[in-house]
């Protein structure tokens, strides 16, 4: 299969001479020959615009803008080929044929614009020296390579590593579906439709070009899903959170395989039986040629954030208050409020400790270490609170009327004693910002801290909730 590459700059000139606009793609073998090229477009159309574009070893139509004319100095996807395109090729003499081997591009037995699942299990040899277009074959046919230059690999190995990230999806919540071109669009929203029916948040995102700095700027995400072209699987790309495929996607939730392997591939067949969940969180968050149902949580931080610091400022105040009086003088009612507004400090404390870390750590990794320790079983003590949240408001009333009828018949004897008049009025407008609290905001607490998992008769873990409700 050893030759040289080459390019019929005959053909070039004279498809040149009726193009306005004209793109060269090269690859890392070929830079050399662009000046030559660009020298022969310019040479047969002068007022041709000419483009040098980034290099790939794989030219793919979905990846590429439109132009007039395309000359690729690399290989040409066979699944999605150029309309209009000068192709490398290649002097050589073959000594392989068959049904079973496949060709990249540059050779005459190369095949164009084939659908993706075309060679899906039938092929053997990958006559080629490109290692990402050898690579495909090797996922999904376990093909091997006639070249020496591409790298052949341990398809067990591979099969295993895939499926240890496919185990870990079908338990996490929260999706980045990622598609390089609009013709993907359709298989994104159909997988994006497939993980909300089975309770999932998701979020599709357009970008032409996949790279490791556009996938984590999604920080909500537990999984990325890519739909790319076959041939960009992107698995060099190392993230902290899986990054799989379709067929991924799928095979995580079926309870079998037959041991086929695919990229783009999303068949629904066999799946086990999934109860639909519904959500019960309102909102989305829009990004051009995206849609999904990953929830901007902003009002709820806020939310969060008021009630946190309510209940700690009130925990101080009422402490200054029973050590001015003193703990031996204080009523029942006073000693029981101080001891719930501890209480509630504790949960502000841990509020705040959840909304400092999360600023300093990745969120996706510090819910995985909250399920490694199982802190979130520490703090149904949450719950509890939110339970007894009405007998502390009648606990607060009392004591409230309680000072104001004192208050009243203390001033009749007393109009001098500014200071206890303060003292008191102060202390009954903080239990009225209590009773506010609780009773006006009963209703999104406990929306925030028992939202609904996905799943009918689970609940999200208490401590995700409370320290992440914001941030995943």
């Amino acid at each position: 299969m050893e030759g040289d590459d080459f390019l019929d700059f005959g053909e070039l000139e004279e498809r040149a001479k009726r193009a306005e606009t004209v793109a060269v793609i090269c690859n890392a073998d070929t830079a050399f020959m662009v000046p030559e090229t660009q020298e022969a477009i310019q040479k047969a159309n002068a007022s041709a615009t000419v483009r040098i574009l980034e290099p790939a070893d794989i030219a793919c139509r979905h990846k590429t803008p439109r132009y007039d004319l395309h000359v690729l100095l690399t290989l040409e996807c066979p699944f999605h080929s150029f309309e209009n395109a000068v192709l490398l090729k290649r002097r050589c003499t073959l000594v392989i044929s068959g049904d079973d081997a496949v060709f990249d591009s540059r050779f005459p037995h190369a095949a164009r614009n084939v659908s993706e699942n075309a060679y899906a299990g039938r092929v053997r040899v990958v006559v080629s020296d490109c290692q990402r277009f050898y690579d495909y074959f090797f996922y999904v046919s376990g093909a091997t390579s006639f070249s020496s230059a591409a790298r052949e690999g341990d398809r067990v190995r591979f099969l295993v590593s895939r499926l240890a990230l496919v185990d870990r999806v079908r338990g996490r919540r929260t999706f980045g579906i990622f598609f390089s071109s609009p013709e993907y669009r359709a298989l994104a929203e159909k997988v994006s439709k497939f993980l909300e029916d089975r309770g999932k948040e998701t979020l599709l995102v357009f970008v032409r070009d996949i790279s490791w700095e556009r996938l984590v700027a999604i920080e909500f995400a537990e999984v990325f899903v890519v739909v790319d072209c076959p041939f960009y699987t992107h698995f060099e790309i190392k993230t902290h959170v899986p990054l799989v495929t379709p067929f991924e996607v799928a095979l995580s939730f079926k309870e079998t395989w037959d041991g086929e392997y695919g990229i783009n591939e999303f068949e629904t067949a066999g799946l086990s039986a999934e109860e639909k969940a519904v959500s019960s969180v309102e909102g989305c968050t829009e990004m051009v040629l995206c849609r999904g149902t990953y929830h901007n949580r902003g009002k709820q931080q806020v939310l969060a954030g008021l009630i946190c610091t309510a209940l700690a400022a009130t925990i101080v105040l009422e402490t200054f208050h029973l050590w001015k009086k003193g703990l031996v003088f204080a009523l029942f009612p006073e000693l029981s409020l101080f001891l719930a507004h501890v209480m509630a400090a504790l949960c502000a404390v841990y509020a705040v400790f959840g909304l400092i870390v999360l600023n300093h750590y990745n969120q996706v990794e510090l819910r995985q270490r909250i399920d490694k320790f199982g802190v979130e079983t520490k703090l149904d003590v949450l719950s509890l609170l939110v339970a007894i949240d009405l007998v502390l408001s009648v606990v607060v009333s009392v004591n409230s009327t309680t000072k104001l009828l004192h208050f009243w018949a203390r001033l009749r004897h007393n109009k001098d004693d500014v200071l206890f008049v303060i003292n008191e009025w102060f202390f009954v407008l903080m239990n009225g910002a209590f009773l506010w609290t609780v009773f006006a905001l009963r209703p999104k607490t406990r929306s925030l801290i028992e939202r609904d998992a996905g799943r009918p008769g689970q609940r999200e873990p208490l401590m995700r909730e409370f320290l992440c409700c914001t941030y995943i």
